[in-house]
């Protein structure tokens, strides 16, 4: 039996309610609810999915930010963290923002792509990455003296290598005796049959119960949707405005002035 077959990982999939996120304190709120900082003996893939929400830089590095260093600092216990993102430029910033902190997480371009297609970035070398991939290809866990052979390297550089990944947390290591050699594993492969999908917000809540017509933070999401949903209404036809428009923050939708709401509901009933 592999350590795969016997291993239980906790997998934790979240996407932030559709929205526009000015608003950096609301993000904050979201981290600390969905990934508190509590230690675990128990391996966990932390997956955050950006796709539908549209955050100012600020917000992503007050999401990201704090959960990557609190891995790298082991405060969650084994655990690694997958963003997933279709946009470029996010991708971009986010691997920027890892590579300057030193971080250990994986992008994923695309929430409906498979998890072992997340590539590495932040505190991997490009040799690191490389090692990363040939794990994956040998099936998501290997020894040294495995690796060693599928590499063409002597043994020590081998474990130089998986060593030097699972201090960085990118790979999980399993002690095992000397003469069967540590099990290094790939947490991407642990997780490759799980879901991407996963609630917002707990059942029932909206992520906008704090917010009321007199909140000051109304006007902006409202002007910054508006524009979204209309231009979608000219470019990509009703059927993506509807979708947009019916997975739009519940309470927004009620609170938001009235002219917009009316505007778009025409548009999608022609």
């Amino acid at each position: 039996m592999t350590v795969r077959e016997g291993l239980q990982v906790e997998f934790r999939p979240w996407r932030p309610p559709t929205a526009v996120y000015p608003d950096r304190k609301q993000v904050t709120r979201y981290r600390e609810d969905y990934f508190p900082v509590t230690a675990s003996d128990q391996h966990r893939v932390f997956c955050i999915n950006l796709d539908g929400t549209f955050m100012a830089p600020g917000a992503i590095q007050d999401l990201i930010l704090p959960v990557g260093q609190a891995i790298r600092s082991g405060a969650y216990g084994p655990a690694v963290l997958i963003v997933a993102t279709s946009d470029d430029a996010t991708g971009d910033f986010v691997q920027s923002l890892a590579e300057r902190n030193s971080l250990s997480l994986f992008i994923l371009s695309s929430a409906e792509d498979a998890l072992t297609s997340a590539r590495p970035v932040g505190a991997a070398t490009p040799a690191e990455a490389e090692t990363i991939q040939l794990v994956c290809q040998a099936g998501g866990e290997i020894t040294s003296s495995g690796f060693a052979h599928l590499a063409g390297i002597e043994i020590s550089a081998a474990v130089n290598r998986l060593s030097g990944l699972a201090k960085k947390g990118y790979v999980y290591r399993f002690a095992r005796s000397r003469r069967e050699g540590d099990i290094y594993l790939d947490p991407r492969v642990a997780v490759q049959e799980a879901s991407f999908e996963a609630e917002a917000v707990p059942a029932g809540q909206t992520g906008y119960e704090d917010l009321g017509p007199g909140d000051g933070r109304l006007a902006q999401l409202t002007s910054a949707f508006e524009e979204r949903l209309l231009a979608m209404s000219s470019s990509e036809g009703t059927e993506r405005l509807r979708e947009a428009f019916e997975t739009a923050p519940t309470q927004l939708g009620r609170a938001a002035p009235g002219e917009w709401r009316r505007r778009v509901t025409r548009d999608v009933r022609r």
